[in-house]
């Protein structure tokens, strides 16, 4: 995927937490993002993500309710 500093910030904090084994950035001109994927016993570590807030609609939560839906 294309890169950015924002990016790169998740990524890190994903590697950080261990929901992914790594991340590279490739290239100079138009940097490029690849994620390597973690998975435990043939299973993804991720197993599903979810966009549950997008601009046409907002959805606000407390972050206690994130991990419990």
């Amino acid at each position: 995927m294309p890169s950015s500093k924002q990016k790169v910030a998740i990524a890190a904090l994903l590697k950080e937490e261990g929901f992914v084994a790594d991340y590279t950035v490739i290239g100079e001109v138009k940097p490029e993002l690849e994620v390597t994927l973690k998975y435990f016993e043939a299973n993804p570590v991720i197993e599903q993500i979810q966009r549950v807030s997008r601009p046409g609609l907002r959805i606000y939560k407390k972050k206690k309710m994130l991990f419990h839906q």
